[in-house]
């Protein structure tokens, strides 16, 4: 009777096993971008509960599922949580950059059309700040991309360094800027 018990129970905690791993399945591209550590969190939990059904402990294969279940909800709320912050914070990023970026462009040009540039630079230094602007450009529009594509983080992370970069040239070009 013990025996058929536990057979009882085989079942259950197989489906509830599959049910977690398709609600972890929906959520896991963008978990690996927004919350790993959650994410591994529930991977680990699944690992248990495979185990525990191996083992024939489906009462705590069954228990684990729950958890893991509870996991998931907790994941999918830090994850919409992250998006949401990562997507406000873009906005005033983007503008930001959208101008420094067209003001170096532009002092760029008015140093590579002067015919006296300014005391202490030299035609050198406006060929470096070209070959630059070009490169943050290029940076820039690939943050861009990335988070037209839904790589927020990666998009936020590159367009953080191509600030701070472009900041550094508008202050060697004696530009002002956002």
């Amino acid at each position: 009777m013990f025996v058929a018990g536990c057979a009882n129970q085989r079942v259950p905690a197989e489906a509830a096993l599959q049910a977690a791993e398709q609600a972890v399945a929906a959520i896991r591209p963008e978990a690996e971008h927004f919350a790993s550590d959650g994410l591994k969190a529930v991977d680990d939990e699944l690992a248990f509960i495979k185990k525990s059904i191996t083992e024939k402990k489906y009462g705590a294969a069954i228990t684990a599922a729950k958890n893991a279940t509870d996991k998931v909800k907790e994941l999918e709320q830090t994850v919409v949580a992250k998006k949401d912050e990562l997507t406000k914070g873009w906005g005033p990023m983007a503008d930001s950059l959208t101008t420094m970026v067209g003001q170096l462009e532009t002092r760029v040009a008015q140093l590579s059309s002067s015919r006296r540039l300014p005391a202490g630079m030299t035609k050198g230094q406006v060929s470096e700040a070209k070959a630059s602007v070009e490169q943050l450009t290029a940076s820039w529009t690939q943050a861009r991309e990335s988070f037209k594509s839904g790589k927020l983080a990666e998009a936020m992370t590159m367009a953080a360094s191509v600030k701070s970069k472009a900041a550094e040239l508008m202050n060697k070009l004696g530009s002002t800027g956002a």
